[in-house]
């Protein structure tokens, strides 16, 4: 986790931009959401911003090619920690799954751009944008 505090140049605004990229592990990713949302709590600046890769999904159909029973908990902690942070998952547009396993029989939903209401003030247009 790198975390980047900042004031925007163009007016002054003060930003927090955090670039994730979470453990493979279930149990180590849990412990990250705690990291993170005692993070989102503390942090003064106005705009707050969530990046990179989770290593997890939200939702079912965000995984095709494997099983989903085991991830339903993961599932849950997840989307607690984001709606504890009072984040906001912009869309990703472009493509559905952002992580396909090379023989393609298995793709998922792991990366994302979370932010809180007043990057969205400030951004309302802000998309993720998937290539290929």
């Amino acid at each position: 986790m790198l975390v980047v505090n900042g004031r925007w140049v163009e007016d002054g605004g003060l930003c927090t931009i955090v670039n994730v990229y979470a453990p493979n592990l279930v149990a180590l990713r849990g412990d990250l959401w705690e990291i993170l949302q005692a993070l989102v709590k503390q942090v003064t600046t106005e705009r707050v911003c969530i990046v990179g890769d989770f290593n997890t999904i939200r939702e079912v159909n965000e995984r095709v090619g494997r099983a989903i029973t085991s991830d339903r908990n993961e599932m849950a902690r997840f989307n607690n920690f984001i709606e504890g942070c009072d984040l906001v998952e912009i869309p990703l547009v472009g493509r559905k799954f952002t992580w396909y396993r090379p023989d393609g029989t298995c793709k998922s939903k792991l990366d994302r751009l979370l932010v809180n209401s007043n990057w969205l003030k400030k951004w309302p247009d802000v998309i993720l944008k998937g290539g290929r």
